[in-house]
């Protein structure tokens, strides 16, 4: 039977928990698309894949300029193919990659968390804001922090 949405697998599949011969489905950030040449003069592609737990190298070894060209650098990808170990690091050999579409496109699914209670993050940065003693720099700091908007952004 088929189910809407991703399932309890790929939700809880993050960089941080992809383990050596672990098959990989899941959407990425693109941060790096590199198309580089093997010795034997074959295309390939490297990229750098991160969620809000990390990053990873991909390599796409097979139809590297067909993949190449259903995304960009930037883009959330969805990505398929095996964790293997390289040089003591993992990384994923890319089988499938394409542009991730709708709510698996949501880039706040890949934004780093505070592993603190924001709470206590901002009592302590307004704690370091009272330990400044330059005027003019602690003018600044205070002027910034009492922006209501500039501290929703920083939340």
């Amino acid at each position: 039977m088929g189910s809407v949405g991703p399932s309890t697998e790929e939700q809880a599949q993050t960089v941080a928990t992809l383990r050596p011969d672990e098959q990989v489905d899941g959407v990425f950030a693109c941060t790096r698309k590199e198309r580089q040449i093997t010795r034997a003069g074959a295309p390939y592609l490297t990229l750098e894949l991160r969620d809000s737990t990390g990053s990873i190298t991909g390599r796409a070894f097979r139809d590297a300029d067909l993949l190449a060209g259903r995304f960009e650098r930037g883009e959330l990808v969805r990505v398929g193919g095996r964790v293997e170990r390289f040089r003591q690091q993992l990384q994923i050999d890319v089988r499938t990659i394409a542009r991730a579409e709708g709510e698996q496109a949501d880039p706040t699914r890949f934004l780093p968390t505070a592993y603190r209670d924001l709470d206590e993050l901002e009592g302590f940065l307004e704690h370091l804001v009272r330990e400044v003693y330059d005027p003019g720099l602690g003018k600044l700091l205070e002027a910034l922090l009492g922006d209501s908007e500039l501290r929703r952004l920083l939340r």
